[in-house]
């Protein structure tokens, strides 16, 4: 199974001592964003745990924790876009998160870091020019549209990249996705909403500045919980987890 990072907040920029907290003790609790008193309780262990998939703005404080992560196949998203901090306030300067782009791919390898340029938005300054690069583009979401320029349109974390960057095969559960069209496989995420320190203008994980900085002062770094802890009412019930690799020794090419 994969456990996922990314998806509500951004937990190697400002969590990654409570993470590893959790994967030292082997275990993390997470709180349903929707049904506060459901709590999910995912193993940690490699044994079940295929693949550590990070998503963030920011890898550095994590870096000196790779040795200790090399227990795990990981996957890596690290969004660099050209915005300005009048869209990204307190992302870091562009070319300090290079830096540590590189030193990150240079310790788990170029298939398993991938470069994140998202959202792509025109207006205020940023026009379609600016926007092209030659890298090869993973579109998600995004039907088939735009096949027809060259774009990958399979998904940004589909199987096949998530295989090729752990270099083994994996047979998932098929499960309906959350989001119409969405071909990634990233199910089981341990963060929270409300709670990322970017306060980028175009968050779909942020409700309110207030909100958020009210929340990272409730983290504490021994918890089980990313906010908080246990709550009056809580039902805390341990997900049902196993390896998805379909052979143990079964590996994929990575050319």
């Amino acid at each position: 199974m994969i456990i996922n990072t990314g998806c509500r907040t951004d937990i190697p920029a400002f969590y990654s001592k409570w993470l590893m907290n959790r994967i030292r003790e082997g275990f993390v609790y997470v709180r349903n964003p929707y049904y506060k008193s459901q709590v999910t309780k995912y193993s940690l262990s490699p044994n079940v745990v295929d693949c550590l998939a990070f998503c963030t703005k920011n890898p550095e404080p994590m870096l000196k924790y790779l040795d200790e992560l090399d227990v795990y196949k990981q996957y890596w998203f690290v969004t660099i876009t050209p915005y300005g901090k009048d869209i990204e306030p307190v992302v870091p300067d562009k070319e300090k998160l290079i830096e540590s782009f590189k030193k990150l791919s240079e310790h788990i390898g170029v298939n398993s870091t991938h470069w994140r340029y998202d959202p792509i938005f025109i207006g205020m300054g940023y026009n379609i020019e600016k926007h092209i690069e030659e890298l090869t583009i993973h579109s998600c979401c995004e039907k088939t549209y735009l096949a027809e320029y060259g774009i990958d349109c399979k998904g940004c974390m589909s199987q096949e990249i998530v295989e090729k960057g752990i270099g083994t095969k994996l047979n998932p559960p098929k499960r309906k996705s959350l989001r119409e069209d969405c071909n990634c496989l990233m199910e089981n995420d341990i963060g929270a909403y409300n709670t990322c320190g970017h306060l980028c203008k175009y968050c779909y994980a942020n409700a309110n500045v207030g909100l958020v900085k009210e929340n990272m002062k409730k983290n504490i770094s021994t918890s089980p919980f990313l906010i908080g802890g246990n709550e009056e009412g809580d039902k805390i019930i341990e997900a049902k987890q196993k390896s998805w690799k379909t052979n143990k020794s079964e590996q994929i090419s990575l050319i």
